[in-house]
């Protein structure tokens, strides 16, 4: 059991054969062994945090066991804070690529823990609507720096199988180029990071009122408004959307610089991951397996949404050639995975699906 500032973390880690019995015995005593740390142990007799969070780690279990228990936890009462895992092996890398720190705001993240202080910044913005009033845009410029201390970078795994969790790739080696080569010397980007904002976390006041009192015969265009956004620097506040690498180079050099920002918000998530999709289904960086599988999740009626959810079901069914077998990033495969996009692909154009 460990702390972070007022957030108490038990982990429990089994390796047995009989992990679904270790999970139900985990189940029942997590709690009494917490009130017993409480009154034993001085590290933790004054911490007065509502936020407990149990990770039951399983490193050798297979997918369908994984499956079994978080089948288990959902039919508990208040299990919400409960995390069934095999390992940090992806928090581990990002520690890696990036920097401890960031892998670390990252697990919280995940975890769904609140930081105690919530830090905000406030910038002058001009909002707009875009996809057909669907979705508002901000776009500003603020110390990357600061932004970079708070954005982050989406990431799909076995645990985050819904449709806005995303894979891009974070690479260590270019952000030190970037950081090195760029930012050291003092360079400037020119082009806008894309972020995704969150509306809870988001508050704008418009100028427009002041402007008008003030400037002789101003006209507001329409749809758009000029005044300040108040961004709370929250673990789920801005994800990168494009320009991961231009953004988060700034948290290894020593150096700060402006960086300039489209943030979007969008309340309809499916809308949000087609928009997504669009904006990188021609960019090499984001993975074809990815767009793939995110037709099948948000337009299952579409030639590529059924192409893609044919390959799933055949993915997880007995056919000895293709079970398990395939690249999908939602779903677990075995040993060296056959190509999913490829098969996706070849139905699509080579086979001319109707």
């Amino acid at each position: 059991v460990c702390h972070d500032s007022e957030t108490i973390i038990y982990i429990e880690v089994k390796n047995g054969e009989n992990v679904e019995g270790q999970f139900d015995h985990f189940l029942v005593k997590r709690l009494d062994d917490l009130e017993y740390l409480k009154k034993q142990s001085t590290g933790f007799k004054n911490l007065t945090t509502t936020q407990v969070k149990y990770l039951f780690f399983a490193p050798k279990c297979f997918s369908k066991t994984l499956d079994k228990l978080n089948k288990k936890k959902s039919n508990q009462p208040d299990t919400s804070d409960i995390f069934v895992l095999r390992n940090l092996n992806e928090f581990m890398e990002l520690s890696t690529q990036v920097l401890p720190s960031y892998a670390k705001r990252e697990l919280l993240r995940t975890l769904g823990v609140t930081p105690p202080k919530t830090d905000e910044i406030t910038v002058s913005a001009i909002q707009s609507k875009i996809l057909g009033d669907k979705a508002l845009m901000y776009q500003f410029t603020c110390s990357a720096k600061s932004l970079a201390k708070f954005a982050s970078v989406p990431r799909r795994s076995e645990n985050h199988k819904n449709t806005n969790n995303y894979q891009r790739l974070v690479k260590g080696s270019r952000l030190k180029e970037i950081a090195n080569q760029h930012i050291s010397l003092k360079k400037d980007f020119v082009n806008n990071v894309i972020l995704k904002l969150d509306k809870e976390n988001i508050t704008f006041k418009s100028y427009e009122a002041v402007l008008k009192k003030h400037i002789t015969n101003y006209i507001s265009p329409n749809d758009i408004k000029t005044g300040s956004l108040t961004i709370a620097m929250n673990y789920n506040s801005a994800f990168i959307i494009d320009g991961q690498h231009r953004l988060l180079s700034y948290l290894l050099s020593e150096n700060d610089g402006l960086i300039r920002v489209s943030g979007l918000v969008v309340d309809d998530k499916i809308q949000e991951a087609r928009y997504f999709v669009d904006i990188n289904s021609k960019a090499s960086k984001v993975s074809q397996n990815l767009i793939w599988d995110l037709h099948g999740d948000l337009s299952p009626e579409s030639d590529e949404g059924m192409i893609s959810n044919i390959f799933k079901e055949v993915h997880k069914g007995d056919c000895s050639v293709f079970a398990h077998k395939l690249s999908i990033p939602s779903l677990a495969s075995k040993g060296k995975p056959l190509s999913y996009s490829g098969l996706c692909r070849t139905f699509k154009d080579d086979l001319n699906f109707k």
